[in-house]
């Protein structure tokens, strides 16, 4: 599966995608405003962005929906 194939969707969702095609996540990141507290990621957070890392997998970075 190629990484901008989950690009809109939830983490949840990006993550059943990705083992349903035998993708691999490498890692999950979240981007927040310079002055937010850090929280923990959700599985309702949005991939808003999705790099391929190669044989590591794919690397999501993520958001806190408003």
């Amino acid at each position: 599966m190629k990484a901008e194939n989950v690009i809109g969707f939830t983490l949840e969702e990006a993550r059943n995608m990705l083992k349903d095609t035998g993708g691999k996540i490498a890692s999950v990141r979240m981007t927040s405003p310079p002055k937010a507290e850090l929280t923990d990621i959700c599985d309702y957070y949005r991939v808003i962005n999705a790099i391929d890392k190669g044989e590591e997998g794919i690397e999501l970075i993520v958001c806190k929906p408003l």
